[in-house]
């Protein structure tokens, strides 16, 4: 078995005991979609090696899986131009705690089914460029990860976008793991650049203006997925500097019998939390006619109370509350009932259950387009 290269832990969900078939099998498989959840990008070091900085998966043989974290970068990771595919790769041979992930190079025909893919070296003749091809890595299918924005590692003052897809019309387009171009700090006053994907499935940035309370442009007609905040002077970005606003995968707008519908969904426990979701603008007019809320499990000790905000100031007479033991709640206590296009919608978590703090939340705002 290999060694272990990189200081791996490995464990299952829970990080349950891994000396057990049964459980490796039964608790781990396909629990968590196979693929790498952070980091895990590479970096030349010669024509011959590259470094694979620290990651953490979910990786199995198609029979035990098991989630597997390296501690350290792995700058032993050897590449070539005939074999340019770095692949993770892991064997269950009957203590997963023992089973350490093994890192290699393949062919294209030499990948695996079970193989976790993490990128591809390009070359030019025999030397190997700066920049690694991720369009084929093995990105888990989980909405949280679809077309995140991330900071580069290590930090940069550009950003990464991982792996997704958008619908423009009639087309379904594919949008690879890529960089984003380089920011440039703003000169004199902060300033919120946005990444957005464009109809033609290409992410791009549209820079925003320098303020002393900045901004961010607008969104209309465009996929957007992160604000970024920058201050002047500044020479990376980091993970508080982006704000994950992908409106269009998390808070959908719905037509239904002549209303339309922003939606938002929070999954797990609910935590008590400002702008909880995707923050979704509208490009038309109409009236707000009411909101609803409902939940998997229902609060218990306490209310879950929910504030729904246009522009930064709630539209709510009092705030959205599903009572202790309700799942479902529908209101119109309204203080603002206009709507117009160009304005942004988000909600905000303002209290919880105190004994279970409620489940797998969804809030809906009703709006009657203007005829």
């Amino acid at each position: 078995m290999p060694s272990n290269i990189g200081s791996q832990t490995v464990t299952v969900k829970f990080f349950d005991p891994v000396n057990s078939a049964t459980v490796v099998d039964k608790i781990a498989l396909d629990v968590r979609k196979p693929g790498i959840y952070t980091g895990g990008y590479l970096t030349k070091l010669n024509n011959a090696t590259c470094q694979l900085s620290p990651l953490t998966c979910e990786i199995g043989d198609g029979t035990y899986q098991v989630r597997v974290q390296t501690g350290a970068a792995i700058s032993t990771v050897p590449i070539s131009s005939g074999a340019p595919y770095i692949v993770l790769r892991w064997t269950y041979t009957g203590s997963a705690a023992a089973d350490y992930m093994d890192f290699t190079n393949v062919a294209l025909v030499g990948i695996l089914s079970t193989d976790i893919v993490v990128g591809k070296g390009t070359f030019i003749g025999a030397s190997l460029q700066t920049t690694f091809d991720y369009t084929l890595r093995t990105t888990p299918n989980v909405s949280d990860l679809f077309l995140k924005v991330e900071p580069t590692v290590a930090a940069s003052m550009n950003v990464r976008i991982r792996r997704g897809r958008i619908n423009q019309g009639v087309s379904n387009l594919p949008v690879p793991d890529q960089l984003s171009t380089t920011f440039i700090a703003p000169i004199s006053n902060p300033r919120i650049d946005v990444v957005y994907v464009d109809t033609d499935g290409a992410v791009k940035v549209y820079t925003g203006t320098e303020n002393a309370v900045p901004v961010a442009p607008s969104y209309s007609g465009k996929i957007v997925l992160a604000e970024i905040s920058l201050v002047p002077s500044q020479t990376s970005i980091t993970s508080t500097s982006i704000t994950d606003v992908r409106s269009a995968l998390v808070a959908p707008l719905l037509n239904i019998r002549g209303s339309k519908i922003l939606l938002w969904f929070v999954g797990g426990e609910v935590e008590v939390v400002t702008r909880a979701s995707g923050r979704p603008y509208i490009d038309f007019t109409g009236t707000i006619t009411s909101v609803k809320a409902n939940v998997k499990t229902a609060p218990t000790g306490s209310s879950l109370t929910i504030d729904i905000k246009k522009n930064g100031v709630t539209i709510m007479s009092s705030p959205l509350t599903l009572v202790a033991g309700a799942t479902i709640v529908t209101s119109t206590a309204l203080a603002q009932t206009s709507a117009a296009s160009g304005d942004y919608f988000d909600i905000d978590i303002t209290g919880i259950g105190s004994t279970t703090p409620g489940e797998n939340l969804t809030v809906l705002l009703y709006i009657t387009p203007t005829a």
